[in-house]
């Protein structure tokens, strides 16, 4: 049986900052992302600049998640992707970690799941599949392939309201589809709407897809009613559904609250010696929710994996100019700032 040291679910902020700080103190370590690549939330909006991470300038999103992922790989952990956790058993000294792909096993677990396993509610029709990787989006990555488009945006959210006025903010022509008579989002965001002239159709669905001449990309289409709107792209934003399978899994084990946040204590203890929680799944009086917030926790929760492993570590901080790895790595870091 291959056991690994510590294995880190979830591969956002927290996680690879965990992955990072776990390898700084010589641990053996296992990500497991149940997304295409790592960098977690960040991935939905990588135009977005961040402020709020101490230290760090001002920066989009995108940047900023290649940092996090670079600093995250620095001592080579195995990286999973597409793969998610269905289920952590301890059983006697060792934890056993069920994935939809494989079963893993490790000495200790970190959960940095974020806010769960989400994936977006679909389009409910027939010919959708055909065009999930063309110009049908469920998530926008770079605002730049949306220059000077024709996007048809269906949802009536805070989020999809949002994305229309930042599009139609001299990127894209939008038009906005959605189901009901009122718009959910805030007045200030709707007014916006109007004075960039988005068009908003309410009371109305999406009930056909019409492709070009090849079959590749959605050219047309059909809304409920028979109006036909032809488009470069179509962004469907109707929220997201989640996973819940990892959680039932801890609930013997393990205490949550009614938004299935685990109740830890010292911040990151799930009760279970061995397991850790950190990121925003996790619960406690006070707690901020921001990105920064993630790093003490993933930095706290690898020292007692560490000294959980082995009771002769210290249980406190190791820095960077402790670890030899660094001494090659500083050099080409200076050489680069010269």
């Amino acid at each position: 049986m291959n056991k690994t040291d510590c294995l880190i679910v979830g591969g956002g902020p927290s996680g690879l900052f965990a992955a990072f700080y776990a390898g700084l103190r010589g641990l053996d370590v296992t990500i497991i992302e149940h997304q295409d690549r790592l960098g977690g939330k960040l991935k939905f909006y990588l135009d977005k600049i961040v402020w709020d991470i101490g230290g760090v300038e001002a920066n989009t999103a995108a940047n900023i998640r290649e940092s996090m992922v670079k600093q995250g790989l620095t001592f080579d952990p195995t990286v999973h992707l597409n793969e998610s956790v269905i289920s952590v058993n301890k059983e006697r000294d060792v934890f056993k970690v069920e994935t939809t792909k494989d079963t893993h096993y490790a000495k200790t677990v970190i959960l940095a799941t974020g806010v769960g396993v989400f994936s977006p509610v679909k389009l409910d029709l027939k010919e959708t599949e055909d065009f999930e990787y063309e110009n049908l989006h469920y998530y926008i990555e770079e605002t730049k392939h949306y220059k000077d488009k024709h996007v048809l945006i269906s949802g009536g959210g805070n989020s999809a309201l949002d994305w229309a006025a930042h599009l139609a903010d001299g990127i894209a022509n939008v038009t906005l589809v959605c189901r009901k008579d009122e718009l959910k989002g805030y007045e200030a965001t709707i007014k916006d709407l109007e004075t960039k002239h988005v068009r908003i159709i309410k009371q109305r669905t999406i009930e056909e897809l019409r492709s070009n001449q090849d079959g590749t990309l959605i050219d047309r289409v059909v809304l409920s009613g028979g109006e036909e709107i032809d488009v470069d792209i179509v962004f469907v934003n109707h929220g997201y559904k989640s996973d819940s399978a990892l959680l039932e899994s801890l609930k013997t084990d393990v205490k949550m609250n009614e938004h299935n946040q685990i109740l830890t204590e010292d911040r990151v203890k799930t009760g279970v010696d061995g397991l850790y929680a950190i990121g925003d799944q996790v619960h406690y009086d006070n707690r901020v929710h921001l990105i920064a917030t993630g790093y003490p926790e993933a930095s706290e929760a690898v020292n007692f994996a560490k000294y959980y492993i082995d009771k002769e570590e210290r249980d406190y901080a190791t820095v960077s100019s402790h670890n030899e790895k660094f001494d090659e790595l500083n050099k080409e870091v200076r050489r680069n700032l010269e």
